[in-house]
């Protein structure tokens, strides 16, 4: 699985508002509504107690914790499919489940931390 869109300036980049993310699966092309990992969510996390040190050695809190990013940077998904090629609704409970799958957890979160850096990119320039 590899992300597929590349987010160009004006898409919302800069709005509250979720940009599409498409991720290259195998057999479909899945849009995720996601949300950028800004400092401020950062430090929202943060200020909850997440600590994200020492992750790797500790796969429980990295499940409690990715859930709980996911719940904020994926606000939703169109055409994600489960292996034999049902729709997957979008609801609090698959997005968890989705958390507990490391490759894509981390895909998400580049996705979201690319998002980031391209508004500050932009902001840089202007």
């Amino acid at each position: 699985m590899k992300i597929k869109s590349d987010v160009m300036v004006g898409e919302g980049l800069f709005s509250p508002n979720a940009v599409d993310v498409e991720v290259e699966f195998a057999d479909s092309v899945a849009v995720f509504k996601m949300r950028p990992l800004t400092p401020e969510l950062m430090a929202k996390l943060q200020a909850e107690g997440i600590k994200f040190e020492g992750l790797e050695q500790d796969t429980a809190r990295a499940l409690k914790v990715g859930k709980r990013v996911l719940s904020e940077l994926v606000e939703g998904w169109e055409n994600l499919l489960d292996a034999a090629g049902n729709p997957v609704p979008f609801t609090p409970e698959n997005r968890d489940t989705l958390a507990t799958v490391p490759a894509l957890s981390k895909l998400l979160w580049t996705a979201a931390t690319d998002l980031a850096s391209k508004a500050v990119e932009v902001e840089e320039k202007n």
